[in-house]
């Protein structure tokens, strides 16, 4: 080990007595402080989109879960397609009032095909009871969109949501 030191040193003194080696080092050495730069800078990045992949993947996971337990609950008995005879509005506004949502909805939009809106502060399992109850009002969901707010403890979810009544085609 102290051999190649001594070797390495030598080499060195030699390239810097040579006429252009003095350039050379010198150029090595401001490849090597913008290599350092370039690694300082681009480190946090990349562990900034690591960061974003894996809440995606925690959104996604997070979503494909309460789609499956929909989806079970779906076929243990919930009211099926064109089951209500009431208007898919008020039907909403049923579902809303009897989970105590009405203050959770930020934005909503009404049309002959759909109804549109959004829902914040929700929980996990308060998501779930929403979607099962929306089905059991003879409403389905067209297209749904779900946001985490918050981190830990404090982590709430943010639903927009698309709706057809039961007996829009």
């Amino acid at each position: 080990m102290r051999r190649s030191f001594d070797s390495f040193k030598e080499a060195l003194q030699t390239l810097r007595e040579h006429p252009s080696g003095q350039k050379i080092l010198f150029l090595l050495g401001g490849g090597i402080l913008f290599w350092g730069i370039g690694l300082f800078y681009l480190l946090p990045l990349r562990n900034d989109e690591i960061q974003r992949v894996a809440v995606l993947r925690e959104r996604s996971a997070i979503l494909a879960q309460v789609l499956r337990q929909y989806a079970t609950q779906e076929g243990a008995g919930g009211k099926t397609r064109g089951e209500s005879a009431e208007e898919p509005l008020e039907a909403l506004n049923r579902v809303l009032q009897s989970l105590n949502l009405q203050s959770a909805v930020s934005q909503l939009t009404a049309s002959e095909e759909r109804i549109a809106f959004a829902l914040e502060g929700l929980y996990g399992e308060r998501l779930l009871t929403f979607l099962q109850e929306l089905r059991g009002a003879g409403l389905s969901v067209e297209s749904a969109e779900l946001r985490t707010l918050g981190d830990g403890d404090n982590k709430t979810y943010a639903l927009l949501v698309a709706v057809r009544g039961g007996d829009t085609p």
